[in-house]
C-alpha cells in the first residue's frame, strides 16, 4: 500500500494496492469509533503510476488528478548496430 488519502467529506478512503489499482474504502465514524468497509477496487492506474504515487481525489470524491509516466522508449524507434567494432577507424 502507498499513498493514503481522504477526500473533504472523510466517508470515504483513498490508497495505491500493490496491483498497481487505485482502491477505496468506505469510513464510518459513527458512535465515537472509526469503522472501516471492504475495500474495493476502483480502477487499473496507467503505467508507471504506481511508482510516482502521486494523485488526489476531487472535491467531488468521483473524479482524480494523477501524474501519470509513460515509458520512455514508447513510440521510439530502436536501432541496433552489431559488429560495430568494424565500422571504427584502425
Amino acid at each position: 500500500m502507498n499513498v493514503i488519502e481522504l477526500p473533504g467529506d472523510g466517508r470515504e478512503l483513498f490508497f495505491l494496492s500493490p496491483r498497481n489499482e487505485l482502491c477505496a474504502v468506505d469510513v464510518d465514524r459513527s458512535g465515537g469509533r472509526v469503522h472501516f468497509g471492504s475495500p474495493r477496487t476502483l480502477f487499473k492506474l496507467p503505467y508507471l503510476s504506481h511508482a510516482l504515487g502521486r494523485y488526489a481525489p476531487l472535491p467531488d470524491g468521483k473524479s482524480f488528478v494523477m501524474l501519470t509516466a509513460q515509458s520512455p522508449l514508447a513510440g521510439q524507434r530502436m536501432t541496433v548496430l552489431v559488429n560495430w567494432r568494424s565500422t571504427l577507424p584502425e
